[in-house]
């Protein structure tokens, strides 16, 4: 059996004891008996341990020496060595300040690294970049939208470059919902616009974007000289076949506002579209003209979409020239009546000719030119004033012919004036006629007549013509049913006899 020496008195115990059976010191935990508690925790330095092997282990000094002179040494090395000496505590590990500094630099280091790791993934997480990106689709007039816009458009994305997109989800709030709910399913818009990995953030997290493509745009019209206005930028369009164009190209998908214009007879003309561009379009942007005349009563008023254009001259007539006229366009023509504005009716042949090219209604082709002809609420014709007059001047008269019937007082006086020719003995004959001079609408379905009567009494002898002037008659027309309201006021202009 392998032998040791104790620790403390240098007796020989067996290699397996705890216990040194000379001195009773613990082997183990070297603790002497009736040392002091502290020695319990206590234990050597390597360069002590390495003294005390030494001894221990030292064959040829245990050779040189007897045993009992060995073990008096090695007691006497213990005792010369202080138990403090022998055993102490491990001296400290005293770091210098640039060591300090450097493992609190590493320690801080770690925590920040972990820190922005775990803050990183949260700020620049797919949910969080798409609820910013949501944030600005809900909220069109919000700045910064462009650093989360990536498109095929050569350039850098400006805010200014997304106004027709914003146009389009202004204008279109159920389509803004559809895109919202198609990005967040990881799904296309319009198989077009989606949301995309684009580069990273920190070279880390990665980098979602809006991608929004673009198309072509090409716009024509029918007029040389012509501009392009898109977004309030003018393009100047050049002649391509039969028309005229411009083509643009890289253009953002959203709402653009189109207005093509052109000056033509002194007037500045001009034709507008919105289009919704979400697929390379050609849009056709013709300003339709026509150059027509208009006749009407004289110095009356021509007004087309409320907006006065023309005046008519003595004889009632103007001519138009290069009007533009869409399926939009309204005309109707006002006069002064004394204190009285009196409209005609508002006629939308223009509009049907701007759609098909035909002429109807009062827009009437006449050798080769356009002539527009307005229609007033219940004015009468000339032939219809004629034709009614006529009989009212005549032996014909009836009361049906009258408003109030036998209760006109017109009617009354007229019956009674052909009553008495009747009754004179000097006229063997007589034969009255009609000229119309002037016919003018009232309004509320009633027409003012100027007209000439010419009344030719035939006596014995000679034959007189008389022709009187009747002025501020009144003619009340519904439907197709026309009557007498006032004959007006007459005064003789023409009294002539001759002998038979």
């Amino acid at each position: 059996m392998s032998i040791r020496y104790c620790f403390n008195c240098g007796h020989k115990i067996n290699k397996a004891d705890v216990y040194c059976t000379y001195c009773g010191a613990n082997q183990k935990t070297r603790i002497v008996p009736n040392s002091e508690a502290e020695r319990k925790r206590i234990l050597l330095t390597r360069s002590d341990f390495k003294k005390v092997e030494k001894y221990r282990n030292n064959k040829g000094l245990l050779n040189k020496v007897d045993l009992s002179a060995f073990r008096q040494k090695w007691i006497n090395f213990n005792q010369n060595h202080s138990f403090k000496q022998i055993f102490h505590y491990l001296p400290k590990n005293n770091f210098s300040k640039r060591k300090q500094r450097l493992v609190i630099g590493l320690l801080l280091g770690t925590c920040s690294v972990l820190f922005f790791a775990f803050w990183g993934m949260n700020y620049y997480s797919r949910d969080n970049q798409l609820s910013q990106i949501t944030n600005y689709l809900e909220n069109p007039n919000k700045k910064g939208f462009a650093a989360y816009i990536v498109s095929d458009k050569t350039g850098a994305i400006s805010e200014n470059d997304l106004k027709p997109f914003r146009t389009f989800l202004v204008n279109n709030p159920t389509e803004t919902n559809n895109l919202i709910k198609a990005i967040s399913h990881n799904k296309s818009y319009k198989s077009s616009i989606k949301l995309i990995k684009n580069g990273a953030y920190w070279l880390v997290f990665p980098r979602y974007k809006l991608s929004l493509p673009t198309y072509s745009l090409t716009v024509t019209t029918n007029h040389a000289n012509s501009k392009l206005k898109i977004n309030n930028n003018y393009k100047s369009m050049s002649k391509q076949g039969n028309t005229y164009a411009v083509s643009l190209n890289k253009l953002i998908v959203g709402q653009y506002n189109l207005s093509t214009h052109v000056k033509l007879s002194g007037r500045d003309l001009s034709s507008t579209k919105s289009i919704n561009l979400f697929n390379n379009q050609t849009v056709k942007m013709d300003i339709k003209t026509l150059t027509f005349t208009v006749q009407s009563l004289p110095n009356a008023s021509v007004y087309i979409n409320n907006k006065k254009v023309a005046t008519l001259n003595e004889q009632g007539k103007t001519t138009i020239n290069n009007y533009p006229i869409t399926s939009k366009t309204k005309i109707f023509v006002s006069y002064e009546n004394n204190d009285s504005t009196i409209d005609s009716e508002i006629s939308s042949s223009l509009a049907h000719f701007a759609q098909k090219g035909k002429a109807v209604g009062n827009l009437q082709k006449k050798n080769g030119k356009y002539v527009y002809m307005p229609t007033w609420q219940g004015l009468a014709s000339s032939q219809e004033a004629k034709t009614l007059l006529a009989k009212a001047f005549s032996k014909k008269i009836t009361s049906g012919d009258f408003v109030n019937s036998t209760n006109n007082t017109d009617y009354k006086t007229l019956k009674k004036m052909f009553k008495g020719f009747n009754k004179d003995s000097k006229i063997k004959s007589y034969s009255t006629s009609v000229k119309i001079i002037k016919v003018l609408p009232l309004g509320n379905n009633e027409s003012q007549i100027s007209y000439e009567v010419t009344y030719k009494f035939k006596h014995k002898s000679d034959t007189r013509i008389q022709v009187m002037k009747y002025t501020n008659a009144v003619l009340y027309k519904k439907g197709n049913n026309i009557k007498i309201q006032s004959v007006g006021g007459g005064s003789i202009i023409s009294d002539k006899t001759k002998k038979n």
